[in-house]
């Protein structure tokens, strides 16, 4: 069963190389429970040592484009 959550304070970035990040600040994971969250921070996470989850990488924005419509270059 999938219990929803929200995720308030997430940050990311991509330039222009198609080089991206995303940060998850995990004591800010809010499931509607407070018990809940409090394990979910202190028994999963373990934010005291892991405060933040950062998930980076790097795509080929050519293999984004669309006939003779490429993808756009983003907004930095």
């Amino acid at each position: 069963m999938v219990k929803p959550a929200t995720i308030s304070g997430l940050t990311s970035s991509l330039d222009e190389g198609g080089k991206f990040e995303v940060k998850v600040p995990v004591a800010n994971v809010d499931t509607g429970i407070s018990i809940r969250n409090d394990r979910l921070n202190s028994l999963f996470f373990n934010s005291a040592i892991n405060p933040t989850i950062a998930i980076s990488g790097q795509f080929e924005l050519a293999a984004f484009e669309i006939a003779d419509h490429p993808f756009p270059a983003p907004h930095i």
